[in-house]
């Protein structure tokens, strides 16, 4: 099983396809218990996800999955010895409101931070936590293959995740997958739906996106042909690239959960190509970059 959760829904409102807002600790108990039942391992979170951390702990999630959470987010012009100092309480409070003595993983929350200057002192400040046993492997959370190359000049991180989706393929060419397998990394793929983006249908995009909506909608158009669903294309797409360890999901609902869980298993083991579907503008692949307009 390669599906893992992101857990960023359980503790705010997120996702541009999002109307139901944060989802109820007594729901996401039960996604929890469903995701453990369908063979789901792990958990993917952060101190900044709201109060999911402390939510986990309580209805003891750790113990039942693998748990990866994040650094502080820094952002600077350089990085600080006193921003530094601030990775080690973090982790303290993340560990203290999961109500676990370890993590699974612990991921540079932007990879950016380790091309600041001062940015080698974060990898040196992680590397001690794991030689601690307080972390089992280190990582990094990146937005674009550019930023990964930079960083994998001076650090090769456990565990990679990574922005991959029919529409941002940047990842795919020149097999650079099987090149950071070949570098024993695990890799960890979000943002397979877009935010949404890939499952809505084209009539109630945001106006934001009105210069994609020709190409979004020659996407629906073309899953009708391949009698696919957009959740089983976008699932399609990552589960057929062998070197991805873990599919990261999010969720509001257990129904959510099932109808995801339905669409990995009837996914074929023949590559569909969807090459043909890639967008190259970062200004639609990045919803760090949107400008969304409100919507009555």
């Amino acid at each position: 099983m390669k599906l893992a959760l992101g857990t960023v829904q359980f503790g705010m409102p997120y996702g541009v396809s999002n109307h139901q807002g944060q989802t109820p600790l007594p729901e996401v108990s039960r996604i929890l218990q469903k995701a453990q039942a369908a063979g789901i391992a792990l958990l993917d979170t952060a101190p900044f996800y709201g109060t999911i951390e402390a939510d986990l702990g309580r209805i003891s999630a750790p113990s039942s999955f693998k748990i990866v959470t994040k650094t502080p987010r820094f952002m600077t012009l350089s990085i600080t010895a006193a921003q530094v100092a601030r990775i080690r309480p973090s982790l303290n409070q993340s560990l203290q409101a999961l109500g676990t003595t370890r993590v699974y993983g612990l991921l540079v929350h932007i990879g950016e931070d380790l091309l600041t200057p001062g940015g080698e002192a974060i990898v040196a400040a992680l590397k001690q936590l794991q030689t601690e046993g307080l972390v089992e492997k280190l990582g990094v959370s990146v937005y674009t293959r550019a930023q990964t190359e930079h960083i994998l000049q001076t650090f090769t991180p456990d565990i990679l995740q990574f922005p991959i989706n029919v529409f941002d393929q940047q990842w795919i060419d020149g097999g650079f997958l099987n090149q950071l397998k070949s570098r024993h990394i695990e890799l960890h793929a979000r943002s397979i739906f877009l935010q949404g983006l890939l499952l809505m249908e084209t009539s109630t995009l945001n106006p934001y996106f009105a210069g994609l909506r020709t190409h979004h909608q020659a996407y629906r158009n073309q899953l009708r042909q391949w009698n696919l669903t957009p959740l089983e294309a976008a699932l399609q797409f990552v589960v057929q690239e062998k070197a991805i360890d873990r599919i990261l999901v999010g969720v509001n609902s257990e129904d959510q959960l099932a109808e995801i869980l339905q669409a990995y298993h009837h996914c074929s083991e023949k590559t569909v190509d969807m090459s043909m579907f890639r967008v190259d503008d970062e200004s639609w692949i990045h919803p760090v970059r949107w400008k969304l307009t409100r919507t009555i």
